[in-house]
């Protein structure tokens, strides 16, 4: 190769590597076809927060507030229209069970996005525990967002 072809070889590998650590960095991307325009989602924060019942041994109940951002890079004069969907799945352990056990649920929101525009969300996702399951151990165990649809309008 000359010398030309390798300096263009090592820039296309700095533009992939840098590529790949955007994405890496935003989290879950996915590409409008019509303007190869790309939307992002990224988990900024989640909180766990028990109830407890009323002799506080044990919960009744928890709550799973998740935070994203969803941007583009899109440059139109249109806007983009992207569905974001988040899972949370919680572990626990109760005082009437012999193994951990999982609950999970998920929450689904559409966004309209202008011109490198980006949007923030929060969602809570309740869990509530059977009267007999006595929770006394509760963990996020995964907690994930995508687009899962883009469009442009």
């Amino acid at each position: 190769m000359t010398e030309a072809e390798l300096a263009k070889e090592v820039e296309l590998k700095r533009k992939i590597a840098a590529y790949e650590k955007r994405q890496k960095a935003l989290g879950h991307c996915e590409t409008e076809y019509k303007t190869g325009a790309e939307v992002c989602v990224s988990i900024l924060d989640g909180d766990l927060d028990c109830d407890e019942n009323y002799s506080g041994n044990y919960y009744d109940s928890c709550e799973v507030e998740l935070s994203y951002k969803v941007e583009t890079d899109y440059s139109g004069s249109a806007y983009i229209d992207a569905t974001v969907n988040c899972e949370v799945e919680i572990e626990y352990i109760g005082k009437n069970t012999y193994s951990t056990d999982n609950e999970s649920e998920s929450e689904r929101y559409s966004h309209t996005l202008y011109a490198h525009d980006s949007s923030r969300r929060t969602f809570d996702f309740d869990f509530v525990f059977g009267l007999y399951d006595e929770v006394n151990s509760v963990k996020i165990s995964e907690a994930e967002c995508k687009v899962t649809d883009v469009s442009m309008y």
